[in-house]
């Protein structure tokens, strides 16, 4: 958001130890809310960089299906992911799939997440929601909105997809009386990810250890490409068991993922590198059906 944008946050290091404890955490749930939601760019491609984008790579079938790799989108999915720091309990994240809904009259698949800090985090508490609309044929993202609720910040944002340009729209401010509106045109197959779905178009994507890919996102109001690798395929203690996972580590920031290396591609942790220590998400609670 403007007043505290993501990308300086993921592409300079600028908070610091001296700064108040809730500065710090201003800028530290900035960064989580970030990496939680995005996975960003948890998977990847091809020895060499390709770029890949939604028209290109993951055209869609039936009920949410890639004709490329056979991946079938999660039509009733719950992620619960429980963040900590410095090895406090910081915050909450619950991304949930809700099925498929009509959108502009289109089948659309509905995933709705919300982040929340716990109680004791008095000084700055956080509880804000992200949900993105992606069409169950193409898989690209055609509505997404998100909304803050933080104890001196509120926003809502919104971002309209269409062929060859992103419509986006936001009022912020505490009266939610600083009003925004932008156009971005992009090329013939660059269909960006807003910043819920890219999690859910990653877990398509053929993941094989030294592969990597491109791809390009929505960010607030602009466009943003970002590369990740696949590093290697290891094996991890999770909720359910040890796991054969992909172990994922994104150009955009200091983080790293692990996606399950079964069908179902789950993101069972990540980690994302701090000046004052490492934020670590770990999957709490898993269901679908």
């Amino acid at each position: 958001m403007e007043r505290d944008p993501i990308l300086r946050l993921l592409l300079i290091s600028d908070i610091h130890l001296c700064q108040p404890l809730d500065t710090l955490l201003k800028g530290f749930f900035m960064k989580i809310n970030f990496f939680l939601i995005l996975f960003i760019f948890a998977s990847f491609s091809s020895l060499a960089i390709v770029f890949l984008s939604q028209e290109s790579f993951a055209s869609g079938g039936p009920a949410g299906i890639s004709r490329k790799t056979g991946y079938k989108l999660p039509l009733n999915e719950k992620l619960v992911f429980k963040v900590k720091a410095m090895g406090l309990a910081l915050a909450t994240q619950t991304n949930t799939t809700r099925g498929i809904v009509k959108k502009d009259g289109r089948n659309a698949i509905n995933i709705f997440s919300n982040v929340k800090t716990h109680k004791w985090i008095l000084m700055y508490g956080i509880d804000n929601t992200m949900e993105t609309f992606i069409d169950a044929e193409t898989l690209n993202p055609l509505f997404y909105e998100e909304r803050a609720n933080e104890k001196d910040w509120k926003a809502v944002e919104t971002v309209t997809f269409f062929k060859d340009r992103m419509k986006y729209s936001a009022k912020k401010g505490l009266k939610l009386d600083r009003k925004e509106d932008v156009e971005n045109q992009y090329q013939s197959g660059q269909w960006p990810q807003d910043e819920l779905s890219m999690t859910y178009y990653v877990r398509q994507l053929p993941l094989e250890a030294g592969k990597t890919f491109t791809m390009y996102a929505c960010v607030d109001s602009g466009l943003v490409k970002g590369t990740v690798k696949v590093l290697e395929k290891t094996t991890i203690k999770t909720i359910h068991g040890k796991k054969e996972v992909f172990y994922v580590t994104s150009s955009i920031g200091d983080s790293k993922f692990h996606i399950s290396a079964d069908e179902k591609r789950i993101p069972y942790r990540f980690e994302v590198k701090l000046n004052f220590g490492v934020a670590q998400g770990t999957l709490d609670e898993y269901s679908a059906e």
